[in-house]
This record gives C-alpha cells, structure tokens and sequence, in this order.
C-alpha cells in the first residue's frame, strides 16, 4: 500500500501568490521515506489546502482555487486518479464561488465517513480580508515583519453584503463523493468560524470543532448528519487562532491535534475524549518548544490503531 501527502507550495515568502499550487508525493515504507514531490496542478492565481480522499474508484483530490481575490479560498474543485497518482483527470468544480453569496469557500481539513456511508466534507466561506478583524489572536502577531497589507480585491464597492458574511458548513455525499450537497451552517456574530474538522460520534452525532479568534476551540453538533447544526460555542481547550485536527481512535474515541496556548502556535498537544467530545483529557506533548511555531496538524489513525 502506498501513503499519499499533497500540499500547497509557493517559493514567495508568504501564501496567497499567483505562482501557489498543489504537490503530491507518496511513501511505499509507512511514511518512512518519501518520493520526490511534484506537481500535480497549478493555476494563474493560488491554489489552497488540498484533501485527499481515497474511493474504491480511484484517489482524489480536493481543492480551493483563488478566482476574483488573492485570499484564501474561491472554487471548491477536485481532480481524480485511478492509476495511484500517476495521472489526473481535468479539474471540476464542487462549489463555486459564487453559490451562497458569494464569498470564497475553503477546505482545511480530511472528509469523514459516517455509519450510514455518508461523506462529510468541512469547508467555510471567509470574507476578504476577515483575518484582519480577528488580529489580537491572530499568529501574524508573532512576527510584526510578516505582516500583510489587505489583500486587493476586484470586487465593485457596491458588491452585495452578503459576500462579507463569513460562516462554517459541511458538503455532504451520499453516493459516495459522486455528486455533493451543501449542508447546514454555522456562524457566532462574536469570531470567526474557520479550518473547522468533524467526526462522528458514538451515538450517531457529527461533532465540529473549530478555530477561533476568541481564544478557545469552538464546538457544534449535528444530529441530522449535517444537515443542520447546534449553535456553536467554545470548548474548555485553548486556542491562539490556529487549525486544529481530529480523528476517531479505539473505536469511538475522539483524538484531537491542536496548541495548548491562547497566544502562540505552540506548543503542540494531542487530547482525548471518550464521551462524544464533551470532556477533554490532555496527552502527550508532540512538540514542547514554547518558542516553536507548529501549525496545521492532522491526524491520522494507523492500521495499528485497533
């Protein structure tokens, strides 16, 4: 069996360039050794956050393409492969950017699959320039030099509101990722609702959770797959505006990637839960350097896990 890891790169000193795009590359030996990278798609304007996803029908790819901004997000597409990664099919577009209102999706995090066989794929609409609105926490503090300016937009001034209206939701397939559906949304008027990550719990539930700009892990339920979601609201564990990643582990227990800090990316912790995420136990310590910046984790359960 082969392990597959693609990413976003750019030789710019920031993301967001015009030269960001995919790579992917594969390891025969558990991740032990890698092949050399290449390319798998690349764009005019940057591509964001790719997913991998494997069906009995070959490995996709899911994807964010920048279209009318520089930020983070635009189209939802996806490209196929059926001979392991060799080849790929011409991209499609998911969602668009244009569908409810107008503002750019991105992807963050892996698609869960639920007892039912449904597909859960997490995404978020982020107004342009949003981040801007949650700096206190925001990890661009830590380095004044990297500070960006707004990010110019070609949208006219009298653009409808609704393309400044920022919210969390789920794309949803029931036919194993053939055709996709927008599920239901998640918002909080106080912070920003991004990089959200979701799995299933032990009594059928989906639980989100989410990175804020309010210094804490926020959290929702579904109890209709993903259809339609409880009002968000934060969770007892830390977090300095940065992605976190969970998985299912021993059945139904919940483990969960994130930074045990409200102020820095660092340093990197693993939790656990064995009641569907309403409590919390602290692991082990990946990363223990206070100075360090380890952001973007995602979890992974092994075959071994069992």
């Amino acid at each position: 069996d082969k392990l597959f890891a693609a990413f976003q790169c750019s030789g710019a000193g920031a993301e967001g360039g015009q030269g960001q795009h995919l790579r992917i590359a594969d390891s025969t030996d558990d991740g032990v050794t890698w092949s050399p990278s290449r390319v798998v798609m690349w764009s005019l304007t940057p591509l964001w956050a790719p997913i991998l996803h494997n069906e009995e029908r070959g490995l996709q790819l899911y994807y964010c393409e920048s279209r009318k901004a520089l930020s983070p997000g635009g189209d939802i597409k996806r490209i196929e492969s059926r001979d392991g990664g060799l080849s790929w099919s011409p991209p499609e577009i998911i969602l668009a950017h244009e569908e409810g209102g107008g503002v750019p999706k991105v992807l963050a995090n892996k698609v869960a699959r639920t007892r039912s066989g449904s597909l859960l794929l997490p995404f978020w609409r982020e107004p342009l320039n949003s981040w801007l609105e949650y700096a206190h926490y925001h990890p661009l503090q830590e380095n004044p030099a990297s500070r960006r300016e707004p990010i110019p937009s070609a949208a006219p001034a009298d653009a409808p509101a609704e393309t400044r209206r920022g919210s969390a939701s789920v794309l949803i397939s029931e036919d194993g990722a053939c055709t996709w559906r927008v599920g239901g949304e998640v918002s909080d008027p106080d912070t920003w609702l991004i990089e959200n990550t979701l799995c299933e719990t032990d009594n059928g539930d989906v639980l989100m959770l989410f990175r804020s700009g309010a210094g804490a892990i926020y959290e929702s339920r579904s109890h209709d797959g993903g259809w339609s979601w409880s009002q968000p609201s934060a969770t007892s564990l830390p977090n300095p505006n940065s992605k976190v990643g969970m998985t299912t582990v021993k059945g139904s227990r919940l483990a969960l990637a994130y930074n045990h800090s409200t102020e820095r990316r660092a340093p990197l912790n693993v939790a656990f839960s064995d009641d569907a995420g309403r409590t919390w136990r602290e692991g082990p310590v990946v990363e223990p350097d206070p100075s360090g910046n380890f952001a973007y984790p995602t979890p992974i359960a092994s075959k071994q896990d069992d």
